[in-house]
Order: C-alpha cells, then sequence, then structure tokens
C-alpha cells in the first residue's frame, strides 16, 4: 500500500498538554466549524495561540479536530505523540468500520461511501485525544456489506454456529455447503433437514443455478459476497502444476483462526475421484484482491472437508484454476 507524505502538528492546549497527529499531507483539510475546535490550528501546522474549549462533564482533556479524506480502498497513516512527556502508547477507534477501519499501528483503510470518526487517545489518559473526521466519496460503486476481519473481507456470521454444523458426512459436501451459506445468511443454525437425496436439494435451501465463463463466475461471486450474500461453489479436482503433495489438491492451504488473526497452515484438500467435484461455501475475499482481474485464490471458503481443524475454525483458498465452469460452477441465493 501506498503511503502519503505526513507533517507533524502540533497544538499547545490548557494544562500544558497537547497532542501532535501525523496526517497525510495529500488528504489534510481544515475542520469544517472553527467553532467545534478547542483549539485554533493553523493548516501549516505551526502552534497558534490555543483557546480551549469547555471540556466534556466526564474528561477534563479537550479533543482536538482533524479531517482527511480517502478513496475507497485507499490506505493512509496516522501516527501520534504526546507532548511534554515524550512517546506513550496510542488507542486507535473508528466508530464505523463499515465505512474505514484503523488498525492498532494507526493505519487508515476506507472501504465505502460515507462519514467516520477516528479518535486518538493516550492509551493512559495522560494527553487529550484527536478526532479525525474520514470521509469517503461516492464513487457510484455498490456498498460493500463484508466486513475487514483480520486482513480479510469476511461475512458476517458466528463462527461457533459453523464448528457446531462440523465436517461433512461422507459424500455429503454439497449439503454441508448448503448448511453453511444457510447458516450465514439467516444467523442461525441450519440442520439441513429436507435438504438431501442422495445429493443437495438446492431449490430446498433457496438457492439457484449461475454459468458463465471463468471470469464472468468469479465477477458474480465477488458481487454476491460484496451484497452480503455467501456463494456455494464447485470445484473441480484437477491436476495442479507444481503441487508436489497430492495432484489433484484443492487448496493449499488452511487459515486457522487464533487470537492475533489467522495463521496459515499447509494442508491438502483433494477430492476422491476425478469424475466428482467438490463443493464449497465461499464467505470472503482478500483485501488486496482486484475486481477487475479476479482469481480463485482471492476468495476464501467454508471447506466441509475442515470447516473444523480438529476443534479450531478453520477456512480454506481454493487454487487457481480449479473453479468446475463447465459443470454447474456457482449456487446463488434466490
Amino acid at each position: 500500500m501506498q503511503h502519503c507524505k505526513a507533517r507533524r502538528r502540533v497544538v499547545s492546549l490548557m494544562a500544558g498538554l497537547c497532542l501532535a497527529v501525523l496526517l497525510p499531507v495529500c488528504a489534510l483539510a481544515a475542520p469544517r466549524s472553527v467553532a467545534e475546535l478547542p483549539a485554533v490550528v493553523s493548516l501549516t501546522g505551526e502552534a497558534v495561540a490555543a483557546q480551549p474549549a469547555p471540556a466534556a462533564q466526564d474528561s477534563a482533556l479537550p479533543q482536538l479536530q482533524y479531517a482527511l479524506t480517502l478513496a475507497r480502498d485507499q490506505s493512509c497513516g496516522l501516527s501520534a505523540q504526546a507532548m511534554p512527556g515524550g512517546m506513550v502508547g496510542f488507542v486507535y477507534q473508528s466508530d464505523d468500520p463499515t465505512v474505514c477501519t484503523v488498525d492498532e499501528t494507526g493505519l487508515v483503510t476506507a472501504h465505502n461511501p460515507g462519514t467516520a470518526v477516528i479518535t486518538v487517545a493516550a492509551a493512559d489518559g495522560t494527553a487529550a485525544a484527536a478526532r479525525c473526521t474520514v470521509t469517503v466519496p461516492d464513487d457510484g460503486l455498490p456498498i460493500r456489506q463484508v466486513q475487514l476481519t483480520d486482513g480479510l473481507y469476511l461475512l458476517p456470521f458466528d463462527r461457533q454456529q459453523i464448528l457446531t454444523i462440523g465436517n461433512q458426512a461422507t459424500g455429503q459436501c454439497s449439503l454441508y455447503a448448503m448448511r453453511y451459506a444457510r447458516t450465514v445468511a439467516d444467523g442461525e443454525i441450519c440442520s439441513g433437514k429436507g435438504m438431501w437425496s442422495n445429493g443437495a436439494l438446492w431449490w430446498k435451501g433457496g438457492f439457484s443455478d449461475w454459468s458463465a465463463d471463468r471470469a464472468g463466475c468469479l465477477t458474480k461471486l465477488y458481487d454476491e459476497l460484496n451484497a452480503g450474500r455467501p456463494v456455494i461453489v464447485h470445484l473441480q479436482n484437477v491436476a495442479v502444476e507444481g503441487v508436489k503433495k497430492h495432484s489433484n489438491r484443492l487448496s493449499t492451504s488452511e487459515y486457522h483462526a487464533a487470537a492475533d488473526g489467522w495463521t496459515e497452515v499447509d494442508y491438502p484438500h483433494i477430492t476422491t475421484s476425478a469424475y466428482y467435484g467438490h463443493w464449497v461455501c465461499i464467505v470472503g475475499s482478500a483485501q488486496d484482491a482486484d475486481p477487475t482481474n479476479l482469481v480463485e485464490s482471492d476468495f476464501f471458503a467454508l471447506d466441509p472437508a475442515r470447516v473444523s481443524a480438529d476443534g479450531t475454525f478453520a477456512l480454506t483458498r481454493p487454487l487457481d484454476g480449479t473453479l468446475w465452469v463447465e459443470n454447474s460452477p456457482l449456487k446463488v441465493l434466490q
């Protein structure tokens, strides 16, 4: 990701405290209303005479306000320094993660049109907080319903519900993929009752066929995810060049949920026959996926073979070229 150049802006505050927020020069804008400011801030970054606003009843520390404009998917870094006293720990928080998120380092990433406020506060409460209003202009594209979760765009769902369903019964990957999809869509565990007769009864689960060429299928998959809908995908058992562990591997890695994100684990996912495919439920995409040049490995799946890796929630990433374009490639919600 590219980061804009940044410039430190220091403002004197009441009681000898101040907060310097490092904001991108290319995007920094004057606050829209000087009347809202606890201090008057020059756009050159030079400190001017402070005019503290009345403190809130629950805090003796006023807040400084800044503004930032980012395009969708653009990222810029914020950093903070409290003076006097040197560097302390800071906490960054977005009040609307659907518009933009901010990580623990101050990296802000825009996701959807709208406005959100990033609050930057000293972890020990000894310095005035700063607020940065982030505006993401409307670009005419659909609003994403996926959420940035530990570096992946995922549909919101309860992982424990998926673990409760567990891994597939032998030969029932289609039914289990549909159970996962309905659970994600409905927020309630799907039992699969009435949805199986020696194969998934797609219409019972509210799914219909969708076919196109590979590029068309992947675009449809991406659009359905961003609209908030899981998609069931048919993967073909094909030999994959360069894969040594197993010639009919459908996924190179599992992503195990961990306290600090995802742990990537090398694990071969295979099908048992060259004549039958494997059904998975797609629930997410990579943060760096290019919607104009999508491939299978841009997506993340609930794989009936291994949603539970010995009790740990797991996602898999399909190998490129494994979407079975010629044989009912997608099942989409009606």
